[in-house]
C-alpha cells in the first residue's frame, strides 16, 4: 500500500463525521484525540487477490479527515489508491436507552450520512456508538422488549448482514486502550476490504488500457510498485514502437523549453503537471520521456537497484541529448550542456539519498560508485564543451575530444537563457569557470580513487593521517572536542593534491555517504573555563538563580563579558551578584548589552556569580549556552570568545515530604571527596595546580560515565572509580591517578560529615494542634524509686513483676492560644493492650488536667509549656525476647461551655511516643527440671 511518489510516505485516509451538534462541541475533539491515540494500525497481514504471498505491515499511518475534505474528481487519469478515504466512520453519541431520541433525530442523521458514503466507489463505512461505561446496556432480559439504540442501528443499517456497527464504552475520565480494541479491528477490516476492491478495479483498468494503447490520448497509470516497473518498461517499448511508426499525433512538439527546464532535478516528477499535460495531449516528447524515466528510477530505488539508475540516466542523457542536437538552433545557448550537466549531478544526489536506506558494501559499493562516476564524468564533459567554446580551455585534446562541433557557439533563434546560475557565472567569468571545472574534476577523480584504493591501503592511510593530526593538534590552541576531518592537502613543488573528506552539501555537489574521520583534541586544562550548576542554597518562594563559575586558568583577564542564553528561560543579569560563600568581592556588577562585565581577574582565580532567571518549574532541565568574550593582559587588543553548552537540572536535588512535622535535609557531594583526595596526591609536586586539574577531570568523567560505584559508596563510603579508556594515555598522570584511586578506594564516611553543605529553604504552613502530648514509659530500678534503670543494668525475666512509670508531658505551643496563660484541658490516657507480650497492672486508663504554666517570660513559656503527668504501673512479661514497651494514647475530652456546629467542642490532640523505637531484653526464668527417659527393656 505504498505510494510511488519519491521519498513520500502516504497515509491511509479515514473520514470521521458526526451530528452537527456533536462536531461543534468540545467532546468531539476529545473523541478525535482518543481515537488518534490508537493509531497507527499495527501488525497487519494482507494478501492480495492476485498474489499468493502474505505481506506483513508493521505500522500503517492513518489520517482522520472530515467527510467533506476529499473531493471526488472524475478524470481519465486515475488518482493513486490512497488519495481518497478507504473508510468512512460516523460517530453516534447518545444514551443506549434513548430510543425516542434515536427515532426522532439520530436515525435521520445517520441515514443522510449513509446515503452519501454508500455511493462512493471502493469505500467502506462504519457506525460507532459511544456510550459512557456506567450506562452500557446489559444483556436484554425478558422485560426489555424495546431493545437498545445499538440494536436499532444494526437493524436499520446492516442490510447486507455484514457487521458494520460497534459500540465503545468510553468517557474522557476513564480512557483505556482496551475499550478501543474492537473498533481498531473493525477499522483494519474496513480499510483492507476497500483497498482490495480498489486494487481489483485498478487491475481491470490496466487490462483495458493495454488494448487501447494505439489510440490518441491513451494514458497508462498504475500505483502498485511491484507491478508498476514492468508496466513502465512495456510503456517505454511501446513508445519506441510508435516512434518507429511515426504515430506521434497525441504528442506535442519534441520540446517546448521554458525557464528552469535546463536546471530542474531530472528525477523529480512533481516539477510539472505531467498528468494534466498527458490528459490534454499537449505533453512534449521531452517532458514525457523525463516523466517516464523518473517513474522508472523511483521504482528501481524502492527495490534497491541503484546501479541500474545511474546507468539508465547516463544512457538517457546521452541518447536524448544527441536528439536535441538536431534542433539546437531553436534552443537557448548552451541549453543541452546545462541540461545534461544539471541532470547528471541531480541524479547523483537522488542516488546518494536513496542509498542511505540501504547498507551497500563490498563489490556492490564499488559498482555503485563506478555508476555514479559515469554521471560525474558526463557532467565534466559538458564543461569541456562550454570551456572550449568560450575560450576558457584550449581547443586541444583532451578538452576538445568532447566537442562535436568546430568549437563555435551555435546561432539560435531562441530569446531565452539557461537558468543554471553556476554555469551562467562560469560562461562570463574565467576564474569562476576554472573553480567550477576543478571542483567537478576533483569529484570525478575522488569517485575513481575510491575504486582504485584497496581497503588495506585506506586503513593504512587513515591510521597515518590520524597519528599526524594527533601530533599537530597538540601544538594548536584550539577548542577541545571531537572534530570531523574536512580535507587533507599535499604539496610537492608545484604539485598540489587535495582530498576533500567532507563533501560540500550544496545543490551542485551534494554530500555523499562515506566513512567519517574523527579527530579528538584534548582539553586545555589551564585555559579559561566556565562551569554552570545549581547554587549551594536553594530558597523556594524566591526567584531561582544559577551559579556561574568563571576560572581564569593561566590567564590574567583584563576584561570579560559573560552572557547566558537558554530557550524558554530569561536571565536577569542586572540582578546578578557575587556568590558570598565563595567570593568576598562586594562591588556592584556592571551590565553591558545584557552581559555581565568583569575586570582585572588574576590568573588561577575563580569568580562565582549568582544570576537570577525566570521560572523553570515546567522544565526538568534547561540547556544553557554560556558565552564569555575576554581580553588577557599580554594581548589586550585581541578579543577571544569561549562558548559552551551545559544541561542543568531544574528539579530539586532531594525530595521533601511536608507533613504535620518534618525535618530538614542536606547532602554532600562526591566531588568534594575527590577534590580533597587529589589535593593530598599532588601536594608534594612542583606544579600541583596543573596536575590537580587534570586528575580532577579524569576522575569526575570516569564517575559520570559509570554509576556502578554509587551503591557501595552510599553504604561504606568506599569510592571505587571505574577504569576509563584514556587513563594510560598521559604518562605524567598515570601514577598520580593510581594513587588517587587507591586512596578513594579506602575512603570511609567521616563522622561528623565533612565538606560544604548544600541546603534548601522551603517555606511551609505549620498546622495548628491544641495539645501535643509526649509519652514515655520508663522501667524503674525498684518499686519505691522514681529513678529509671539504666539500659542492661537490671536483668528482667519473664513472669517477673517489673515496675514502670508512665510520664505524659503536655505542650500548648502549637495551638491557636499558645501565648495565653492558664489554659486548662481535661485529658484521658489509655495504655495499649498487648496481651501476647505484657500483662499491665495499675491504672491503665485515667483522666487528668493539663494546664499551661503561667509566666510572663515567653522564652520560659516555650521551654516549660505545660505539666507532666506521672502514672506508676507494673508490667509482667509473658515470654522472653526483645519486647517493645506498651504505647499510650492521649485524647482530649469535650470542653464544657463551648460548641461547634451544635456539638461540644473537642480540642485537637497528637501523641508522640518517645519510647516508640525502644525495646527491652526479657530473659527466660532460670531453674532445674528432671526428665525421666525410658532406655528400653531387655526385649528390645
Amino acid at each position: 500500500m505504498a505510494s510511488t511518489e519519491a521519498g513520500s510516505s502516504q497515509r491511509v485516509l479515514v473520514s470521521l463525521a458526526g451530528a452537527p451538534s456533536i462536531e461543534s462541541s468540545a467532546k468531539w475533539k476529545q473523541v478525535q484525540s482518543a481515537l488518534r491515540a490508537q493509531l497507527p494500525l499495527r501488525n497487519i497481514h494482507w494478501k492480495s487477490a492476485s498474489h499468493t504471498s502474505i505481506r506483513t505491515i508493521q505500522e500503517l499511518d492513518v489520517d482522520l479527515v472530515p467527510l467533506d475534505a476529499p473531493r471526488e474528481e472524475h478524470s481519465q487519469i486515475p488518482v493513486t489508491l490512497l488519495e481518497k478515504p478507504l473508510l468512512n466512520i460516523y460517530v453516534v453519541v447518545c444514551q443506549n436507552t434513548d430510543l425516542e431520541g434515536y427515532k426522532n433525530t439520530v436515525k435521520k442523521q445517520i441515514r443522510d450520512w449513509h446515503s452519501s458514503v454508500t455511493t462512493r466507489k471502493n469505500q467502506e463505512w462504519l457506525i460507532v456508538h459511544i456510550v459512557r461505561p456506567d450506562t452500557r446496556t446489559q444483556t436484554a432480559n425478558f422485560f426489555q422488549l424495546k431493545g437498545s439504540v445499538l440494536e436499532k442501528i444494526k437493524s436499520d443499517f446492516n442490510a447486507d448482514k455484514k457487521e458494520r456497527c460497534v459500540q465503545v464504552a468510553w468517557s474522557p475520565e476513564t480512557d483505556a486502550p482496551a475499550v478501543w480494541a474492537e473498533l481498531v479491528n473493525k477499522i483494519k477490516d474496513g480499510v483492507f476490504t476497500a483497498f482490495d476492491l480498489a486494487v481489483a478495479q485498478r487491475e481491470e483498468e490496466v487490462r483495458r488500457s493495454e488494448s487501447q494503447r494505439q489510440m490518441p490520448g491513451w494514458n497508462f497509470c498504475v500505483n502498485l510498485p511491484e507491478d508498476a516497473y514492468a508496466q513502465y518498461e512495456e510503456l517505454e517499448m511501446s513508445f519506441y514502437h510508435v516512434v518507429k511508426e511515426e504515430n506521434l499525433s497525441w504528442f506535442g512538439t519534441l520540446i517546448a523549453p521554458v525557464s528552469g527546464d535546463d536546471s530542474a532535478p531530472l528525477l523529480s516528477f512533481q516539477r510539472k503537471a505531467y498528468r494534466d499535460l498527458i490528459l490534454a495531449n499537449t505533453i512534449s516528447i521531452f517532458d514525457f520521456r523525463i516523466y517516464l524515466l523518473a517513474r522508472q528510477c523511483e521504482l528501481l530505488a524502492q527495490r534497491g537497484r541503484l546501479n541500474e539508475i545511474s546507468r539508465k540516466v547516463a544512457a538517457f542523457l546521452v541518447g536524448f541529448g544527441r536528439r536535441l542536437r538536431d534542433i539546437e538552433d531553436t534552443l537557448p545557448p548552451y541549453f543541452i550542456e546545462s541540461w545534461i550537466y544539471s541532470s547528471a549531478l541531480s541524479a547523483v544526489e537522488f542516488c546518494d539519498n536513496w542509498a542511505l536506506k540501504f547498507c551497500i558494501t563490498g563489490n556492490k559499493l564499488n559498482s555503485f560508485n563506478a555508476a555514479k562516476g559515469e554521471l560525474l564524468d558526463l557532467a565534466r564533459t559538458q564543461l569541456d564543451i562550454i570551456g572550449v567554446t568560450e575560450g576558457h580551455l584550449p581547443q586541444k585534446p583532451p578538452f576538445s575530444s568532447s566537442c562535436t562541433s568546430t568549437g563555435q557557439r551555435t546561432k539560435t533563434t531562441s530569446t531565452l537563457n539557461i537558468s543554471n546560475s553556476d554555469l551562467l557565472e562560469a560562461i562570463g567569468d574565467a576564474e569562476a569557470f576554472y573553480q567550477l571545472y576543478t571542483d567537478a574534476t576533483n569529484r570525478a577523480i575522488d569517485s575513481g580513487a575510491e575504486l582504485l584504493m584497496h581497503e588495506e591501503d585506506q586503513v593504512d592511510y587513515i591510521t597515518k593521517l590520524v597519528d599526524s593530526l594527533h601530533q599537530a593538534a597538540g601544538k594548536l590552541d584550539s577548542a577541545a572536542g571531537t572534530y570531523l576531518l574536512d580535507s587533507s592537502e599535499l604539496r610537492v613543488a608545484k604539485l598540489y593534491l587535495q582530498w576533500q573528506h567532507k563533501k560540500p552539501s550544496s545543490k551542485a555537489f551534494p554530500a555523499r555517504k562515506e566513512t567519517k574521520v574523527l579527530v579528538h583534541v584534548p582539553k586545555d586544562l589551564l585555559a579559561l573555563d566556565v562551569n554552570i550548576s545549581q547554587p549551594d542554597r536553594i530558597e523556594l518562594g524566591e526567584p531561582p538563580t544559577i551559579l556561574v563559575a568563571v576560572s581564569t586558568g593561566r590567564n590574567h583577564v583584563v576584561k570579560a563579558f559573560v552572557k547566558l542564553t537558554s530557550s524558554g528561560v530569561t536571565f536577569w543579569p542586572k540582578d546578578a551578584y557575587y556568590d558570598g560563600a565563595v567570593e568576598k568581592r562586594t562591588e556592584r556588577l556592571q551590565v553591558v548589552d545584557n552581559s555581565i562585565m568583569l575586570e582585572d581577574i588574576p590568573e588561577h582565580t575563580t569568580v562565582s556569580l549568582m544570576i537570577p532567571h525566570s521560572d523553570t518549574s515546567a522544565f526538568q532541565a534547561m540547556k544553557i549556552t554560556a558565552e564569555v568574550e575576554y581580553m588577557t593582559a599580554p594581548e589586550q587588543s585581541l578579543s577571544r570568545t569561549i562558548r559552551m553548552t551545559k544541561v542543568v537540572l531544574t528539579t530539586l536535588p532531594i525530595s521533601v515530604n511536608v507533613e504535620d512535622f518534618f525535618r530538614g535535609s542536606r547532602y554532600r557531594e562526591v566531588e568534594a571527596v575527590v577534590d580533597r583526595t587529589v589535593a593530598k596526591v599532588v601536594a608534594d609536586l612542583s606544579s600541583p595546580r596543573q596536575h590537580r586539574t587534570a586528575l580532577m577531570t579524569q576522575l569526575i568523567e570516569a564517575l559520570e560515565r559509570d554509576a556502578g560505584w554509587v551503591d557501595l559508596y552510599g553504604i561504606t563510603g568506599e569510592l571505587k572509580v571505574p577504569d576509563a579508556p584514556h587513563d594510560e594515555e598521559n604518562e605524567e598522570t598515570v601514577e598520580l591517578l593510581r594513587k588517587a584511586k587507591e586512596l578513594l578506594k579506602h575512603h570511609k564516611h567521616p563522622s561528623p560529615p565533612e565538606g560544604n553543605w548544600r541546603e534548601i529553604r522551603i517555606p511551609v504552613d505549620v498546622p495548628y494542634m491544641n495539645i501535643v502530648a509526649s509519652v514515655s514509659v520508663q522501667i524503674l530500678s525498684t518499686p519505691f524509686s522514681n529513678l529509671s534503670a539504666k539500659s542492661g543494668s537490671l536483668p528482667l525475666y519473664a513472669g517477673q513483676p517489673i515496675s514502670a512509670m508512665i510520664s505524659i508531658h503536655t505542650s500548648f505551643h502549637w495551638g491557636p492560644s499558645a501565648g495565653e496563660k492558664g489554659s486548662r484541658y481535661i485529658l484521658r490516657y489509655d495504655v495499649e493492650e498487648m496481651v501476647r507480650d505484657w500483662l499491665v497492672s495499675g491504672p491503665k486508663r485515667g483522666d487528668f488536667t493539663a494546664a499551661s504554666m503561667p509566666t510572663e517570660d515567653l522564652h520560659l513559656f516555650l521551654k516549660q509549656d505545660g505539666d507532666t503527668k506521672a502514672v506508676p504501673i507494673t508490667l509482667v512479661a509473658l515470654h522472653h525476647g526483645e519486647l517493645a514497651l506498651p504505647k499510650v494514647s492521649v485524647t482530649a475530652l469535650p470542653i464544657s461551655g463551648e460548641s461547634t456546629m451544635g456539638s461540644m467542642a473537642i480540642p485537637s490532640t497528637e501523641t508522640f511516643q518517645t519510647h516508640g523505637a525502644e525495646t527491652v531484653l526479657v530473659l527466660p526464668r532460670g531453674g532445674r527440671s528432671t526428665f525421666v527417659i525410658n532406655m528400653g527393656s531387655n526385649d528390645h
